[in-house]
């Protein structure tokens, strides 16, 4: 037997696609002679480790010693599941981000190579992976992953966890003490920044803000901040005005005596150069005499703030004064005076008080202020007067008449008829008596007399 015999070569199981398998692999070695027959074949090869072009040989001999050889290679075994890991980016803070995340993932296999790496985004189905994934959306997010080497190792399920908040917080503004139905503090002002979030939380305000100056729509800004980073800005308005109003006032103007003869009209003015005048007294009148009349105004502002004046010394009289006359002297008959007669000039004044009493006599153009005067002149006589106060009231001019005498009268006597030459009459006599006056006139004369006796003288 010259022939050698024939060995061959099988592996169990088979290969995958890439040529790889996971399994531990048997290389079985058939041998066969026609002639002298198998004296001896090798046995069952088995690799259970891993490698890449592992290779076996087996030899056969026939009893007439007859050998062949058989070599199997390029088996490769592996059994090591590939490793993926997952790389998270974005805007991160605090545990959360503020922004969409961008997931890759690097898959390594030592032995045989990935061969394929899959993505499953909150629970979704696994889909192939080749580009980095950029997930959105607000909330908790779960991203699983796995990948499969060329040898069909299937790695298990992988996962990673995140939390997006993009959104800004709500942002609220609050100050105190809160404005008035104008919408004006007159005092300090503390405003307070206040914000809600409902996706990663708050982590922070702007502290609160003083505000004391003055201004109208002054401008505050602030803002808050969520646990991922988020910021909302809010800017307050405010208007402050500490400053009360002003407020003056004019009037009737009285005379150098301080004193008015008609109404008093006080009016006011009022101003106000921050948040405006609200309120502003209306104008008052006064029509009662009196003296010292007083009253108390107040003027207010949009802010609140008041300011009050008083005006005082307010002095009316619209009375004018009384004058009365008083005559003195010797009064003879017939409402005649028969020496000076002084005139006695009186008056009052229950307001403003007397200023003074002016009086002329018969008619003459100049007035002369006193209170008496003595009149010696004869005949009929007329004095005018009249006084003023300190109001400047004057009371219409009275007058009083009277009469001076102080001649007395011419009387003449007459006999009738007239005696002769020696003094003597023979018959009754009738005297006559009569008188002149030419001042006051003749009241009365002797009565006639008729002598009709005897006698002499």
């Amino acid at each position: 037997d010259q022939t050698v015999p024939v060995i061959t070569a099988s592996s169990s199981p088979a290969f995958n696609a890439y040529g790889w398998t996971n399994n531990t692999v048997t290389v079985h070695f058939a041998c066969s002679d026609a002639l002298s027959g198998i004296k001896s074949c090798s046995p069952n090869a088995v690799f259970a480790g891993e490698g890449i072009n592992i290779s076996t040989t087996g030899t056969a001999v026939d009893y007439a010693d007859n050998s062949a050889v058989s070599t199997i290679s390029g088996i490769k075994i592996d059994k090591t599941v590939p490793i993926s890991t997952a790389a998270l980016s974005g805007v991160y803070q605090n545990g959360w981000y503020a922004s969409a995340v961008t997931v890759t993932l690097a898959s390594t296999d030592a032995l045989s190579g990935v061969a394929l790496t899959e993505i499953s985004i909150d629970s979704s189905p696994f889909n192939a992976y080749a580009t980095p994934v950029n997930v959105s959306g607000e909330g908790n997010h779960i991203v699983s992953f796995k990948s499969t080497d060329r040898a069909g190792n299937i790695e298990p399920v992988k996962s990673i966890s995140f939390k997006i908040d993009t959104v800004v917080p709500g942002i609220s503004i609050s100050q105190l003490p809160v404005p008035n139905a104008s919408g004006w503090n007159k005092t300090n002002v503390t405003v307070t920044f206040s914000g809600a979030d409902a996706g990663s939380g708050m982590s922070q305000c702007i502290p609160p803000v003083e505000v004391s100056g003055e201004g109208q729509s002054q401008k505050i800004p602030g803002w808050c901040r969520d646990t991922a980073g988020n910021i909302a800005y809010a800017t307050a308005t405010l208007n402050i005005d500490k400053t009360n109003p002003g407020i003056t006032f004019s009037r009737t103007q009285p005379n150098p005596a301080g004193w008015n003869n008609s109404d008093v009209t006080v009016s006011y003015q009022c101003s106000d150069a921050l948040s405006g005048t609200a309120s502003c007294p209306q104008n008052i009148t006064f029509t009662q005499q009196g003296a010292g009349i007083s009253t108390v105004a107040y003027a207010n502002d949009y802010a609140g703030n008041a300011s009050f004046i008083t005006v005082s010394g307010i002095n009316i009289d619209k009375t004018a004064p009384v004058s009365a006359a008083g005559l003195s002297g010797n009064m003879g008959l017939n409402d005649w005076y028969t020496a000076p007669v002084t005139v006695m000039l009186t008056a009052s004044d229950a307001v403003s008080g007397l200023k003074t009493t002016l009086y002329r006599v018969d008619g003459s153009t100049i007035w002369v202020a006193g209170s008496g005067l003595e009149i010696s002149g004869e005949g009929a006589h007329v004095v005018n007067f009249y006084s003023t106060d300190n109001a400047d009231n004057a009371e219409t001019a009275k007058s009083i008449s009277f009469k001076i005498d102080r001649s007395s009268p011419v009387a003449s006597v007459q006999a009738v008829p007239a005696a002769n030459s020696y003094g003597w009459n023979r018959v009754p006599v009738t005297v006559n008596f009569t008188g002149t006056d030419n001042v006051s006139g003749i009241d009365a004369c002797t009565p006639q007399k008729i002598i009709a006796a005897n006698g002499s003288s």
